[in-house]
């Protein structure tokens, strides 16, 4: 319970530990880097060394993630986020694409409250046999 919990408050509060996670590998960065430079190695070798120590950035905040939230549900988010914007986008399709749904939809709950044809065609053709 305690675990969902918590993956639920990550979910409401995303943009904050984000913020937080990218604070922290900055300073874990910085501090290798200047360790690296109290040996005597020059900044931008130190620069290059600290990012083959630590790794890709972008692969350790997606691991953290991975702790705080199911990362199924983190893909459906962020779909669904770029799903809205480019829906949002291209208003003419949008209008289209729900017209086109419903009309789909509506056929088939008209077909499936009688057994008479629809006024879209024959209930048979729209609803496999099972």
């Amino acid at each position: 319970m305690r675990q969902l919990l918590r993956r639920a408050w990550y979910a409401i509060r995303q943009r904050r530990f984000d913020a937080d996670l990218a604070e922290e590998l900055e300073f874990h960065r910085a501090m290798k880097q200047r360790e690296l430079e109290e040996r005597g190695v020059g900044p931008a070798e130190a620069g290059f060394a600290v990012r083959r120590v630590l790794g890709s950035v972008a692969l350790a905040q997606d691991r953290a993630r991975d702790v705080w939230i199911w990362p199924w549900l983190q893909d459906l988010s962020q779909d669904l986020r770029f799903a809205t914007r480019l829906l949002a986008k291209d208003r003419w399709f949008t209008l289209v694409a729900v017209l086109a749904l419903g009309w789909a939809l509506a056929s088939i709950a008209q077909c499936s409250r009688s057994s008479m044809p629809s006024a879209f065609g024959a209930c048979r053709s729209i609803i496999p046999a099972v």
